[in-house]
């Protein structure tokens, strides 16, 4: 192995052509910002209120959360500032551990967990446009396959043509996104001043009322709040939605290789992005409740912010109500749409990671003579992700354990038992170089070493077998999924020997 960290295998072979460092810190920033917010923090809180029922379990959920994420952010800051190479994680892991380890990241990255991801925020696109122009819901899952794949397939175009143009998309989206969680956060206590809020300060402690609840009695019937009677339980299954909420904060390190200056960059780019999710996630989360009881955020699982910002702008009238739900809506899609472009500018760079490195197909390192873009890999992640989405549909059909939940949810809790594996493993990877690799420079050194990577191993030893408990189906099928990257390596490895 390598003792440069920048090594071999980042550098091209012969006349291949390379990829290009024309990513500034804003649009590093936004790649930190606009790929992790997506649906979650629109769609999620109604469903957790349902889980917990308890205001301050719920915002320490959301604060604690973040606090993770931040712990992780500053173990990736030296990790990325150390390797900026195409493909992040795969890059941490390989020199921690060996190929194998890290093809299974990539394998589970690029074949599963961001063609769920995309998949999934496919699905919120066209279900948050429907209520623009007045779909009847819920939508024909058939519909919603095939508008999610033409969908996919776009935005993979976009990508093809040229990192600065994902990039410029990306800027756009997340200046949009970000700004109108922003936006609900701040509007109950803005329109206070004008004596015009619907703010309660009751709602934070009031508890869910049956009574008060709109939901049809059959389903009354069968719901439970809180669904999960002890403090673990209530916290893990809080923490399976806010980690989805917060999943994507190591969205700058897969596209270091394009980060211009990245010593100072990517590290900036990581502790101010999940900086500003913090603060957007916990100030909408404030506003939620405090405009909604614990009984309307029950009763509008998926649409809580939707039900919010129309409850909060009617108090100035019933046109101004209708007017920021059809925004919202609006915003919603193009929060998601962002969310796609920075999957589909991500994962590509692990794949082209693997086909440069020779542990997978070698036309998966290939990069467009023009647009200097992994043109293969982009394409078949499109085309990956497109199979998830169909194979969502068909699982559902005939799976049983699936036939009572959504494609939203099924997709969406696979990606963080399988994202958590490998973010563990990236982080630990942190104290396994400092002792195999002292000598590489790091631009960066991770603050509060070795506590801040011990606290942020400790988080996930709890949380993933108590989610487990939870949500056994999807961490079976992620478990079965990464396994199955093994024989793959060494059936590649072996008939490439022979070849």
């Amino acid at each position: 192995m390598s003792s440069d960290p920048a090594g071999p295998s980042n550098s091209p072979t012969g006349q291949r052509p390379e990829l290009l460092r024309v990513l500034g810190l804003g649009i590093a920033i936004a790649m930190v910002v606009g790929n992790t917010i997506g649906s979650g923090i629109f769609r999620k809180p109604g469903l957790i209120a349902a889980d917990a029922g308890s205001f301050p379990l719920i915002i320490a959920g959301w604060i604690g959360g973040g606090l993770v994420c931040l712990l992780g952010a500053l173990c990736f800051a030296e990790l990325a500032a150390m390797l900026p190479r195409a493909g992040g994680m795969y890059n941490y892991l390989k020199e921690a551990y060996g190929k194998p380890v890290a093809f299974l990241y990539g394998w589970s990255e690029f074949f599963f967990g961001t063609p769920a991801s995309c998949g999934a925020l496919a699905i919120m696109i066209l279900e948050t446009l429907a209520v623009v122009f007045d779909v009847p819901l819920p939508l024909n899952e058939l519909v919603l396959v095939i508008g999610s794949v033409l969908l996919i397939m776009f935005v993979a175009l976009v990508n093809v043509r040229g990192a600065i143009w994902g990039g410029h998309v990306q800027g756009i989206t997340t200046v949009i996104k970000a700004g109108m969680v922003g936006l609900i956060a701040l509007s109950p206590f803005l329109l206070m001043l004008f004596g015009s809020s619907s703010l309660s300060w009751d709602n934070f402690t009031v508890p869910f009322d049956p009574a008060l609840s709109t939901l049809p009695k059959e389903t009354l019937e069968k719901l439970t709040v809180p669904k999960y009677t002890t403090l673990p339980a209530q916290m893990a299954a809080i923490l399976l939605a806010v980690m989805w909420s917060y999943n994507g904060w190591d969205g700058v390190a897969p596209v270091a290789a394009e980060v211009r200056d990245p010593g100072r960059n990517i590290p900036r780019a990581l502790f101010g992005g999940v900086g500003i999710l913090i603060l957007v996630y916990v100030g909408a989360n404030v506003a939620y409740h405090g405009v909604l009881n614990m009984t309307e955020l029950v009763d509008t699982p998926g649409r809580t912010a939707q039900t919010m910002l129309a409850k909060q702008m009617g108090v100035l009238g019933p046109g101004w109500s209708t007017i920021s739900v059809t925004v919202l809506s609006i915003v919603i899609a193009i929060s998601s749409f962002g969310a796609i472009n920075s999957n589909l500018m991500q994962s590509p760079r692990v794949a082209y990671a693997l086909g440069h490195d020779g542990v997978f197909f070698e036309k998966l390192g290939h990069v467009h003579a023009n647009y200097r873009t992994p043109t293969i890999a982009i394409c078949t992640q499109a085309t990956m992700a497109s199979l998830m989405v169909v194979g969502a549909r068909i699982s559902k059909r005939y799976v049983a354990a699936l036939q009572n939940r959504d494609l939203f949810d099924i997709l969406t809790d696979y990606v963080i038992f399988s994202a958590s594996v490998f973010l563990v493993l990236s982080v630990i990877g942190v104290v396994i170089l400092r002792y195999k690799h002292p000598e590489w420079h790091r631009p960066y050194r991770t603050w509060g070493y070795p506590v801040t990577p011990l606290l942020f191993v400790g988080f996930y030893v709890w949380f993933l077998p108590t989610a487990y408990g939870l949500e056994s189906f999807s961490a079976h099928v992620a478990a079965i999924l990464i396994l199955l990257g093994l024989p793959a390596y060494f059936i590649y490895a072996a008939v490439k020997r022979t070849s």
